[in-house]
């Protein structure tokens, strides 16, 4: 696994898009940017660990600004 794809998977958790600080999240945004291509195998699934999954993300399960829970008005 290559140094870049480490240091992105061992800086969990990714700041939330709507209470992160800008500055974290352009950190990572650069991390990510780093990341030399192509992957294999093991760094893709590394790094889709470090995402919230569907059923994870508070926005998909209603709440979130503008996106209102089933049932609600």
């Amino acid at each position: 696994m290559s140094p870049e794809v480490s240091a992105f998977v061992a800086d969990r958790p990714l700041p939330d898009e709507e209470s992160g600080e800008e500055a974290e999240i352009d950190r990572r945004a650069r991390q990510l940017e780093a990341i030399p291509r192509p992957l294999s195998l093991a760094e893709a699934e590394a790094l889709a660990g470090c995402y919230r999954t569907l059923a994870q993300c508070s926005t998909l399960q209603g709440g979130g600004v503008g996106h209102p829970r089933p049932g609600d008005p």
